[in-house]
C-alpha cells in the first residue's frame, strides 16, 4: 500500500508538471509576438471631410493606421475645432460616440468631450517624429508617426488591439483600437493621448 501511495503521488507530480508546461507554452505563444515599430507617413493634415475620409480608408485597415488617423484628427482639432470634431467622430469607435451634429448624426461622447475640454494644441504634435519640446514640437510635413505593439497587445482576429504611439521624451502611450463591420480600425480607449507632455520651449535669441 505504501508503494502504491508513492506511485500515485509521483504520477500526480508528473501530471502537474505537464500542466505547468502546457500553460507556459500557451502563454509564450501569442503573447510573445511583439512587432517591430511601424512608421506611418502622412503627407499633410487634411482640410476637408472628403480628404480625411480618403486618408482614413487608406490607413485604417490596420490598428496602427487607425491610431495614426485618430492622431491626425487631433492635429486638425488643434487648429480648427469644428472640423476637428468631425474628424474625431469619423476616427472614433461607435461606442465612444453620442447623438450629435458633427457627422451623420453623431458627435464625440462625454468622455472624449471631457478630454477635449482640457486639450492643449501642442499635445498631438509631440507624437510626430522629430518633434520635441526644444523645437516647440514643430516639424514640417510630411509627418511620420511611429506605432508599435507589445506582447500583450492582442490579436487582430479578436477585433481589438492595443497599440502604442511613440512620443518625444517619453514612453510610448497606449491606444485601444477596435475594428468595425467594414474592416476599419477605430480608436476606443484614448485617454493616454490626453495626458500632458512637456511644454514647448520658446527660442531664446537674446
Amino acid at each position: 500500500m505504501k508503494g502504491m501511495g508513492t506511485d500515485i503521488r509521483a504520477r500526480a507530480a508528473v501530471a502537474a508538471l505537464a500542466g505547468l508546461v502546457a500553460v507556459a507554452a500557451v502563454m509564450s505563444g501569442p503573447l510573445a509576438a511583439a512587432s517591430a515599430p511601424k512608421e506611418i507617413r502622412i503627407e499633410r493634415v487634411p482640410e476637408t471631410v472628403e480628404a480625411f475620409l480618403a486618408l482614413r480608408n487608406r490607413l485604417a485597415t490596420s490598428p496602427e493606421g487607425g491610431a495614426a488617423v485618430f492622431l491626425v484628427a487631433l492635429l486638425r482639432y488643434a487648429s480648427d475645432k469644428a472640423m476637428g470634431r468631425t474628424f474625431l467622430t469619423i476616427a472614433l469607435d461607435r461606442g465612444e460616440l453620442s447623438q450629435g451634429n458633427d457627422y451623420k448624426g453623431f458627435s464625440p461622447g462625454a468622455s472624449i468631450a471631457y478630454h477635449l475640454g482640457r486639450f492643449q494644441p501642442h499635445w498631438p504634435r509631440a507624437y510626430l517624429k522629430g518633434a520635441k519640446a526644444e523645437n516647440g514640437y514643430k516639424v514640417a510635413p510630411p509627418y511620420v508617426v511611429t506605432v508599435s505593439r507589445n506582447r500583450y497587445s492582442g490579436s487582430e482576429a479578436s477585433g481589438q488591439v492595443k497599440v502604442f504611439l511613440h512620443l518625444a521624451g517619453g514612453r510610448p502611450r497606449p491606444v485601444t483600437m477596435k475594428v468595425n463591420s467594414r474592416g476599419l480600425w477605430k480608436a476606443s480607449l484614448v485617454s493616454s493621448l490626453f495626458l500632458p507632455v512637456p511644454k514647448p520651449q520658446k527660442p531664446d535669441d537674446l
